[in-house]
């Protein structure tokens, strides 16, 4: 067993080993990999350094100059003596990468293909809760029970919308955290959908903040309301997976959205083609659509917060996607 890191080896930057832990190491001769099995987190970055086998990551030994530096290290120190893991975020944050609309919907497509079931069917369940009190309201007005001129018609109406944003709002934080799970790769569960409570408030008060915003832009000045439209559609992913408060998850959007903008806006043209195609199917096409694009979302969300998302190692060879070959 290994003693941690040294402290000034504890910070090396995006894609590379973090550190803080204890480590055991094996070395793959025919492969040219370091097998890391580390007691603390990868370091966070671009597209990263790691890959999976079992419980262990997978270093290229071509570019293991921080665990060569270690080893040097862990030569003076006692085999013996070994400290407590310190605790690191579990996704850290990283260099923005580039993205593109293509890339994004085809690793949005395999993951969703990986939890076909869970995804669709959790679309549907969403879909069905959030749009059930305006039909109770149409059910009402269809049996004749109410008319469109009572003002009793006129509190159901905007009762039930009221309804539909909070439900709404409880619903995305589930099935957000459900997109960023596909794309990582991770297990993806029901349960997660019914998991929105602990974010709900902040949620409800991001949404609010943006859609007053957007709004305001679009009444007194058109291209204003546009732009913050464009800049702003990733403040609930920052609110769900980092934690934000709404006017920090705004902010944060704001931030990562520079210089893509006009990029989302063509994401955005593509969404709305894919989501017509799948009404015109009979309106099952639809409840694919949605998990598609929101899985999409997830992964514009990693690349623009230096994320490593789902099917970025390349198997064949021994580095990530991405990057190019070190001799």
């Amino acid at each position: 067993m290994l003693a941690p890191f040294p402290q000034e080896l504890r910070r090396c930057g995006p894609s590379r080993f973090c550190g803080r832990g204890v480590a055991r190491e094996e070395i793959d001769e025919g492969q040219g990999i370091r097998w890391v099995d580390p007691v603390g987190q990868p370091h966070g970055g671009c597209f990263g350094q790691f890959r999976s086998r079992g419980d262990k990551l997978a270093i290229p030994a071509v570019r293991d100059t921080v665990v060569s530096r270690y080893m040097a290290y862990q030569e003076q120190e006692s085999p013996n003596e070994v400290q407590p893991p310190v605790a690191v975020p579990e996704h850290t944050l990283g260099k923005p990468c580039p993205w593109t609309i293509g890339e994004s919907m085809s690793l949005a497509w395999n993951a969703v293909k990986r939890d076909f079931g869970v995804l669709v069917f959790s679309a549907l369940i969403g879909l069905a809760v959030v749009t059930a009190p305006g039909h109770v309201v149409d059910l009402l007005f269809e049996v004749g029970l109410i008319e469109t001129s009572s003002v009793l018609y006129v509190g159901l109406v905007g009762g039930a919308a009221a309804v539909q944003m909070l439900v709404s709002c409880f619903f995305s934080v589930g099935m957000m955290r459900m997109f960023l799970a596909a794309a990582r790769g991770q297990d993806v569960k029901m349960s997660m959908l019914w998991s929105g409570g602990d974010r709900f408030l902040a949620m409800l008060g991001t949404n609010v903040l943006v859609g007053l915003a957007v709004f305001g832009g679009l009444v007194f000045a058109i291209v204003p309301g546009l732009i913050l439209g464009l800049g702003l559609p990733l403040s609930g992913f920052f609110c769900v997976d980092r934690g934000m408060g709404p006017v920090a998850a705004i902010r944060a959007s704001w931030l990562a959205m520079s210089g893509s903008k006009m990029h989302w806006f063509g994401f955005a043209i593509v969404g709305l083609g894919i989501s017509l195609c799948g009404l015109l199917a009979f309106g099952v096409g639809y409840f694919v659509a949605v998990p598609v694009l929101g899985v999409a979302t997830a992964v514009i969300y990693l690349r623009l917060t230096g994320q490593p998302s789902t099917n970025e190692w390349d198997a064949t060879t021994t580095h990530w996607r991405g990057e190019s070959q070190m001799d």
